[in-house]
């Protein structure tokens, strides 16, 4: 009787270690894999994200509501949250997360997106309608973010066109 308890809980383990085994197996298998990187960047990541901004001024609107164009702060720590930028609208400061970046693609796009949030928010009203939106919709259904997101699906491409023509990216 003793030695048929130890075989059932030696079955019972080993099925247990390969349920296990199996598992780990299916996690890795379905992992999202990062956006391949096409581009290699040709100059320093700031004087990039400095002319991608500097494209943005040339080839997006500019509304009579500002006064300033906005200041860039380029973070080289990755962040724990998935976070690519941020603006911060009372003292027009773009926030780019450098490190967060699959892509050079992803990195343009998420220039472009912050930059089109200071487009979207010149005053103190407009960052307190963001807000409201934010509580009331939540980030993803947000009009501000919406129209944030098409705006750079809008113009990420054409500005990777003319960033590779100045020779400040190259396919890999």
């Amino acid at each position: 009787m003793f030695s048929s308890f130890w075989f059932w809980w030696s079955v019972y383990m080993s099925v247990i270690l390969i349920l296990y085994i199996i598992e780990l197996c299916f996690e890795n298998n379905n992992e999202i894999k990062p956006k391949k990187k096409d581009y290699n960047i040709n100059v320093t990541k700031s004087k990039f994200v400095n002319e991608v901004l500097r494209w943005c001024m040339k080839n997006m609107d500019y509304p009579s509501g500002h006064k300033y164009y906005p200041q860039v702060k380029i973070c080289y720590y990755k962040t724990k949250r998935s976070r690519f930028g941020d603006y911060t609208s009372n003292i027009r400061l773009i926030r780019i997360f450098i490190n967060n970046h699959n892509s050079v693609e992803e990195l343009v796009d998420t220039i472009i997106h912050e930059y089109t949030h200071y487009l979207q928010m010149p005053s103190q009203q407009d960052q307190k309608e963001y807000n409201r939106y934010l509580k009331q919709k939540g980030y993803y259904k947000n009009p501000f973010e919406i129209n944030a997101r098409e705006t750079a699906e809008k113009y990420t491409s054409i500005c990777m066109k003319e960033m590779k023509r100045k020779g400040l990216i190259s396919r890999w």
